[in-house]
């Protein structure tokens, strides 16, 4: 294309922009098309927004001002700015992270409705980047500005990564501080259906505008519908001004009241009577779904995502967590009696028998999208009665490398017995309900800690990890195997930092559950590091996750018991061209 006397055209398939080679296109807008390009040094894929051929000067300086504003934001719900340039001299470009998964718009078109457990999760996620953008302090073109304004926020800007992470997009308006850096005039910024009274009266807006547009997201997921779908600009405009749309308690009858509420105060006509922040508006909504559901908000919509084919799922999600502790109440001379004999029999089981309780190869995940909670029995839907034949199983593959699990001799204790032995069976909700009641007496005795590692190990085969949290805070040992576990929980969480911290420390600690804690301390190691580096895909990630790696093949790969392991080591190291 050529405007005024100047060549302009759009990079084919193929073509190379830098480090990085078109290989296909995303999406497509009225101003900009975005494409999927491959990094070629660090050979993980990006997405490329380049400015359409004929564009405005004003468009220009948009894409411009946008990646300077993105570039300001280091959020894990917000995806990330690594560059900007120009195509051939000539069109302005941004090089941003690429999600590998679907917007919001398509998450709803394909699903009609979405479980309100989980549009609220959803909402709370894009909560979180609201509240970090609304307190960021930044400087573009020179000026100091306090707080953001995201001013376009709906569905199509909105990510859904296929491993559940929920990505806030598109900061192409944004708004710093309370004005506008760029002339509008007369025009409306922002997207009809989403904008909130505020925008259309052209008056000064603030952070709850973008609350208001979220509100809106937000009752579309739960009932399929917008909710102020009018083609016709004047009427649209009056229903927002008089807050006048369809109750979505009339379209989602089953709705909690709680979050009828919250969807009618994101909603409100003035602002004055939103919810004052994202913050605000997040803590409402977590309180709702935590009504219904222990799981933390990013597992809710990790779960979903990864298993919306299933039918149960939603069910599952309501369900998961929800453990009833059965309190005994005794008499206290009964209580000690009971004790002696607990302790007496748990010492039998674990130093004359040697039974091991460490973590098992068996199900555990080479990487986070099948993480720690995803190793239960059917992914996460209660086991039945009906159990399956007794396994001499073990959390690691053995104690030692001679000493394997044995079974729990008859004539142990009837409620403990049971318990261990629904942790072997895999029935790790039963272990729970009885192992919780068997962890209150002489904290620190072997046996003791024994039964709470297998406790602690059960809470995340089930994907409880408010009580596996909890547990780690309330029952700490001093014990490799229980930072090897404090370590998986914050894997599964998706937190790297904190898992880095425990994995470490669980290959430096000694531990009561034998020496093969320590090749699964250093498996996981590299496997959080593998995490952090897609996370953040920079030469210091990758110099430190093939560090892992290597530490891991050279160490335990000419012994037996870890083949699985040393095979996914071996592939990776070629894969990074390190082998």
């Amino acid at each position: 294309m050529t405007v005024n006397n100047e060549e302009f055209y759009l990079p084919a398939v193929g073509e190379r922009i830098g480090n990085l080679k078109i290989t296909g296109t995303i999406a497509s807008g009225g101003m900009s098309i975005v494409f999927k390009a491959l990094h070629e040094e660090l050979e993980v894929f990006r997405a490329l927004k380049i400015l359409k051929p004929g564009h405005k000067p004003e468009s220009r300086k948009r894409i411009q001002t946008e990646a300077k504003i993105a570039a300001n934001l280091k959020h894990p719900n917000i995806v990330q700015i690594y560059g900007a340039s120009l195509w051939s001299g000539t069109l302005p470009y941004i090089e941003m992270e690429y999600v590998d998964g679907i917007s919001a718009y398509t998450f709803i078109a394909k699903a009609g409705r979405v479980p309100w457990i989980v549009a609220a999760s959803i909402t709370a996620i894009v909560c979180r980047a609201l509240k970090y953008a609304q307190e960021r302090n930044m400087t573009v073109y020179g000026k100091n500005y306090q707080g953001l304004v995201h001013r376009d926020i709906k569905p199509a800007n909105i990510l859904l990564s296929n491993s559940g992470e929920v990505k806030l997009a598109d900061f192409g308006i944004a708004l710093p501080g309370t004005e506008s850096i760029h002339t509008t005039g007369a025009t409306v910024m922002g997207t009809a259906p989403y904008i909130s009274p505020e925008q259309i009266d052209g008056k000064r807006l603030d952070r709850r505008t973008d609350i208001y547009s979220l509100g809106a997201v937000l009752y579309e997921m739960i009932t399929g519908t917008k909710a102020f779908p009018e083609k016709a600009m004047s009427k649209l405009i009056r229903d927002k001004l008089q807050g006048s749309y369809f109750p979505v308690q009339g379209l989602e009858p089953t709705l909690p009241s709680a979050m009828v509420q919250a969807i009618d105060k994101s909603l409100h006509p003035e602002r004055e009577k939103r919810f004052s922040s994202a913050s605000e508006f997040e803590s409402i909504l977590e309180s709702c779904i935590a009504a219904e559901s222990d799981l933390p908000v990013d597992d809710i919509v990790s779960r979903y995502i990864k298993n919306r084919e299933e039918k149960s799922v939603t069910q599952t999600i309501v369900n998961a967590g929800r453990v009833q502790s059965r309190k005994i109440f005794l008499p206290a001379v009964i209580v000690s009696a009971g004790t002696l004999l607990v302790l007496g029999i748990l010492a039998f089981h674990f130093f004359k028998d040697e039974i091991s309780s460490g973590p098992s190869s068996e199900g555990v995940s080479p990487a986070i999208k099948e993480s720690i909670g995803k190793n239960k029995v059917n992914k996460g839907v209660p086991a039945t009665k009906k159990s399956v034949r007794p396994r001499k199983e073990v959390l690691i593959d053995s104690v030692n490398d001679t000493t394997a699990a044995k079974e729990i001799p008859e004539h142990s204790e009837p409620k403990l017995d049971h318990g261990i032995k629904a942790f072997h069976k895999g029935d790790y909700r039963k272990a729970i309900d009885i192992l919780q009641n068997f962890t209150v007496s002489q904290t620190g005795h072997d046996s003791e800690n024994r039964i709470r590692l297998l406790l602690f190990e059960s809470y995340l085969k089930v994907g409880d990890y408010k009580n596996a949290k909890q547990l780690s805070i309330n029952k700490s040992i001093d014990d490799g195997y229980f930072y090897l576990l404090k370590g998986k929980l914050y894997h599964a969480l998706g937190d790297t930092k904190p898992a880095e911290k425990y994995f470490l420390k669980a290959q430096s600690t000694s531990s009561i559950m034998g020496p093969k804690v320590l090749p699964e301390a250093v498996y996981f190691w590299a496997l959080n590091r593998d995490v952090a580096y897609k996370k953040k895909p920079n030469v210091e990630n990758r110099n430190k996750m093939i560090l892992a790696w290597k530490k891991f093949h050279q160490a335990f790969c000419n012994r037996s018991g870890h083949a699985s392991h040393c095979s996914e080591a071996r592939e990776r190291l070629k894969e990074l061209n390190a082998l």
